[in-house]
């Protein structure tokens, strides 16, 4: 089972009491908030990575001569067959 931020938070809440103070409230805020980007850059990481593994293996390339692996076909690619 998987540990994420959310769950994390939510352990911290259940384990302290936390006052209904500013500081402690901001401080939550910024725990998920690091917590978040941390997240957002790891999966942005994985997706780049995919992306380039993808076009490497590609039999497409575009007019550059660069895998393709997104984007909308070219006419040459789309299906005449109506």
């Amino acid at each position: 089972m998987r540990t994420g931020p959310l769950r994390m938070m939510a352990a911290l809440k259940e384990r302290f009491v936390w006052r209904n103070s500013l500081v402690h409230r901001l401080l939550a805020a910024l725990v998920a908030g690091a917590f978040a980007e941390l997240e957002k850059a790891r999966l942005v990481a994985k997706l780049r990575g995919a992306r380039e593994r993808k076009r490497a293996e590609s039999k497409r390339v575009t007019i550059d001569g660069r895998g393709k692996c997104e984007g909308r076909k070219s006419l040459g690619e789309r299906s005449l067959n109506w």
